[in-house]
């Protein structure tokens, strides 16, 4: 819980940050970032609801179907993390097709459809039902949320891995295109959704223990940071010595520099 309150605090302040920074170039497309990372902070704010202590509390008590639907609402807030993320990375490695936008409008299409399942859930239990566990099967231990995961999670989590998916593709597919020097940002990123899908997919598959279904929560919540640092921020400390190597120490005649990236 502690790293939830510190993910919290950490992307208020970056919320801060990107209202008040002017990027220089006008091409940095700022607005999905922004929807990203308010995302991110309503996911870590309902994730600390898991945290509530529900002993002495019924399956049928007000406070109980309140962190019932708050774990919906975090189910409902990866789609949309993660469909903003995809079409804003296919935007910046410049992939975006006819084809793309439209498997888009099914993406979105999907996520109304898997919104209105997980809201409805209290009164269908068609995504997952909720019970009482123990979190040490000590009588004094506290009580907290656990979920059973019904038919429609399937669909869920199938379509989330599908945007992952896409993603890391899209990141070969840049990788192919680009300089060695700017491969790696698009690799790591790729990685570090593959990584994010299959956390979630252990947590929700698998026995995962209390504490470390917290790694999902906080890979989630990362999104925004490995975004901006990588697309916005990333600057290989080996390329500038490099060039001072190749070219300004080597060449006695003027040069022109052209930035793959765009960026200058």
């Amino acid at each position: 819980m502690n790293v939830l309150f510190v993910c919290i605090i950490v992307e208020i302040f970056f919320l801060a940050f990107l209202l008040k920074t002017r990027f220089a170039s006008g091409k940095i497309a700022v607005p999905p970032l922004l929807a990203i990372t308010l995302l991110c902070f309503i996911n870590a704010y309902t994730s600390l609801s898991g945290f509530i202590n529900l002993r002495g509390f019924s399956v049928h008590s007000l406070l109980f179907k309140i962190v019932s639907l708050s774990y919906g609402l975090e189910c409902i807030i990866s789609d949309y993390i993660l469909i903003i993320s995809a079409q804003y990375l296919l935007k910046v490695v410049k992939l975006r097709t006819k084809m793309t936008d439209m498997a888009f409008v099914l993406f979105w299409i999907f996520c109304g459809v898997d919104t209105l399942i997980f809201l409805t859930n209290g009164f269908t239990s068609f995504a997952y039902s909720g019970t009482l566990i123990d979190a040490l099967e000590y009588p004094v231990t506290p009580v907290y949320f656990y979920h059973d995961s019904g038919l429609w999670m399937t669909f869920h989590e199938y379509f989330n891995l599908t945007l992952v998916l896409l993603i890391f593709i899209s990141m070969l597919l840049k990788c192919s295109t680009v300089p060695l020097v700017y491969a790696g940002k698009y690799i790591l990123m790729g990685a570090f959704f593959l990584a994010v899908s299959l956390s979630d997919l252990l947590s929700e598959f698998f026995n995962y223990s209390f504490i470390d279904a917290q790694i999902t929560g906080v890979l989630m919540n990362a999104v925004p940071f490995v975004l901006y640092h990588q697309i916005h921020f990333y600057r290989p400390r080996f390329l500038l010595s490099s060039i001072r190597r190749m070219v300004f120490e080597k060449l006695g005649t003027p040069v022109v520099l052209f930035d793959d990236e765009d960026l200058l």
